[in-house]
């Protein structure tokens, strides 16, 4: 009698996750591009437009909103220079020691 495991599957709370698209693994350089992520699109209505007009204070910020930084990532994200190889990696390293791998 003979067994055979075509894959290995893991268990407990990381038994769900999977490597997504053509991203490297931490720290491993050469593997391909990543397909293009779509673009995200908002429309506030007038009435929220409004709002915000008057709820900002001198500087621009929204009660604390940086507009500043919000403005750089959202020409990032336009751009597709927001979501990088590396900070995927970093951010899925950070994801799995908060689930206790190492």
């Amino acid at each position: 009698m003979s067994i055979h495991f075509n894959t290995v599957q893991a268990t407990g709370p990381l038994a769900g996750l999977q490597r997504l698209g053509n991203l490297p693994a931490p720290g491993q350089a050469g593997a391909s591009s990543p397909q293009p992520i779509p673009k995200d699109d908002i429309r506030l209505s007038q009435e929220a437009r409004d709002v915000a007009a008057t709820t900002a204070n001198d500087s621009g910020s929204l009660s604390g909103v940086r507009l500043d930084l919000v403005n750089r990532i959202r020409a990032e994200i336009a751009e597709g220079t927001y979501e990088t190889p590396e900070k995927f990696a970093t951010a899925l390293d950070k994801m799995l020691v908060g689930f206790g791998a190492s």
